[in-house]
């Protein structure tokens, strides 16, 4: 969350800079490759290609992006670095000492009146005395899919896709879920206009009315669903009664959280409620964290399948490109200010099985805290800093690996690390900088006061220039536990964050709503997205756009 949070104020001290040449320089572009047809502005239906990618090798990905010349990688001159290591130096120092005294007075002085308003709004408000109105067979549910919280920056993206992929009263039959009709009437409003549809087709989409802080609202959600698809964050304060109603009446869900100690919570109170009903609860189902989950795991299949091997450790370098939302930011301010008071567990919920005991298998986790060298890979030599998900992404992965221990006791133990590629030195001291200052300066009152100002409000997004120039790339290293290598690639070449994300999310939810009999896991329960959806969610990703391979080396 820390890292989330800190991704606005790297872009902004970039944009700042480029008065002092801290730009974005193009790296070596020819021509825009005939490959790159995916764009914001001409995104075209494609249910019924087939997936491009899947003959791609690595190197041909990698010059896919390096290629295209609406792609470029930040970099910094001599004067900029100079520029922000004197100012950034001088500010650690006045604002470490009042963070940390403020988060002292806050813990001994203030008590937890903080985490008591939002364990209120975790619990969905005061419960009433609700009658269960009983499960209706999945075949029988009028939709596929409903989307909650179509009104937000993110939901407003995948609301427009699902017009534009899918239709309005179609084959897949969706919905959009809400608390203020006004809004969803005016973004039905808004996306006609701006795909040219006539209003007549957006007044088909069946809306539902919801406030997830009012219990009796939540079953016209759930129950006549076969998935719901939620964007409604800060999850740990909107999202937990959302979850414990997918679980009660058999309905699977998707959502794009990237709050770890939260999706632990809700694996702790309702697991068992969903492997009772059959109900699929798949959390980070956006950027965070479906492109190295899927990486990982298919590193890993590729070592078992080709080499009878384990994978016993994996090495993730990431290039990225893109913008950051309010709603993104509130949810790590959100998380700050519950930071230090978790919920004591037996053991981590993430370590749970799908039997309910604790995995055997373990995962360490070593991302980089400081600027580094790759020794491995496509980027050997290359500088890397801290990525802003790093430990996300980590974590679920560490959470794949103990949901696929078949209880046989061997306990295959993983390695696991990952980093942002830094064009030189420079900018990975730069970038691990700024991610510092950004962490210290939101710990309290007077610089978190400021910097509130000058972000994204809730609602506000990046721009969709921003969006259309943006890319994510990771290039994945693992080792065999006979000693073999296996390399991956995974491109998306527009922004994952939120462009990229409203379609990982609803192309998750439909996995889970159309797909279920190729799933790799039939039972209902908490999952991830690799061990829930793994090769089905790839090939959905790979048709709207996504390139990936994946390749065993020659020793």
């Amino acid at each position: 969350h820390i890292h989330t949070a800190t991704s606005f104020l790297t872009k902004t001290t970039i944009q700042t800079n480029e008065r002092f040449q801290f730009t974005r320089a193009p790296e070596q572009k020819t021509r825009r490759n005939s490959h790159q047809f995916f764009s914001l502005k001409n995104f075209q239906s494609m249910t019924s290609l087939k997936s491009e990618s899947s003959s791609l090798t690595i190197s041909q990905i990698l010059d896919l992006q390096r290629n295209d010349e609406t792609k470029s990688e930040s970099e910094i001159s001599w004067p900029a670095f100079a520029v922000v290591v004197a100012f950034g130096v001088p500010a650690f120092f006045v604002m470490l000492p009042l963070s940390i005294g403020y988060q002292i007075f806050k813990k001994f002085m203030m008590g937890d009146g903080d985490a008591v308003s939002a364990a209120k709004k975790e619990g969905g408000g005061v419960q009433e005395d609700e009658e269960f109105l009983g499960i209706i067979p999945l075949k029988e549910r009028k939709y596929d899919l409903v989307l909650l919280g179509a009104t937000g920056f993110t939901g407003s993206l995948a609301v427009e896709y699902l017009v534009k992929q899918y239709g309005v009263g179609k084959s897949v039959k969706w919905a959009i879920a809400g608390r203020n009709l006004k809004k969803i009437n005016d973004l039905k409003r808004s996306i006609a206009k701006k795909g040219n549809y006539d209003e007549s087709t957006m007044d088909k989409i069946d809306v539902i009315i919801v406030d997830t802080s009012k219990r009796s609202t939540l079953p016209d959600l759930v129950r006549n669903t076969r998935t719901v698809a939620s964007t409604a964050g800060p999850f740990y304060a909107y999202g937990s009664p959302v979850v414990e109603f997918c679980a009660k009446y058999g309905t699977s869900y998707a959502d794009i959280t990237g709050e770890v100690d939260w999706s632990q919570k809700m694996i702790f109170k309702y697991a068992s409620v969903a492997e009772e009903t059959g109900a699929q609860i798949v959390s980070f189902c956006g950027h965070d964290s479906v492109p190295w989950d899927l990486s990982a795991a298919q590193l890993s299949e590729a070592l078992k399948d080709g080499k009878d091997e384990e994978l016993v450790s994996m090495d993730f370098v990431d290039k990225v490109e893109g913008g950051i939302s309010g709603g993104t930011l509130a949810t790590a301010c959100l998380a700050m200010n519950r930071s230090g008071k978790g919920t004591n567990y037996d053991f981590d919920p993430f370590l749970r099985t799908k039997s309910g005991g604790k995995s055997s298998k373990k995962t360490k986790i070593s991302n980089p805290i400081f600027p580094s060298s790759v020794s491995c890979g496509k980027f050997t030599g290359k500088w890397t800093a801290p990525f802003l998900m790093a430990g996300v992404n980590a974590a679920v992965v560490r959470r794949s690996n103990a949901l696929m221990d078949e209880g046989n006791g061997e306990g295959s133990s993983k390695a696991y690390s990952e980093a942002m590629l830094a064009k030189d030195l420079k900018l990975a001291i730069v970038q691990t900088m700024i991610l510092v200052l950004a962490v210290v300066s939101f710990l309290n009152p007077i610089s978190g006061y400021l910097v509130k100002k000058i972000i994204p409000k809730p609602g506000e997004g990046p721009s969709e220039r921003t969006m259309e120039k943006g890319y994510l790339l990771i290039a994945g290293y693992g080792r065999g536990s006979k000693g073999s290598i296996v390399e991956s690639m995974l491109y998306f070449p527009n922004d994952a964050g939120y462009f990229y994300t409203s379609r990982m999310l609803i192309e998750s939810a439909l996995s889970l709503a159309l797909d279920r009999p190729k799933l790799p896991i039939q039972e209902g329960g908490f999952y991830t997205p690799a061990t829930a959806l793994g090769s089905v969610l790839l090939e959905r990703l790979k048709v709207i756009g996504m390139k990936f391979a994946v390749e065993i080396q020659d020793k």
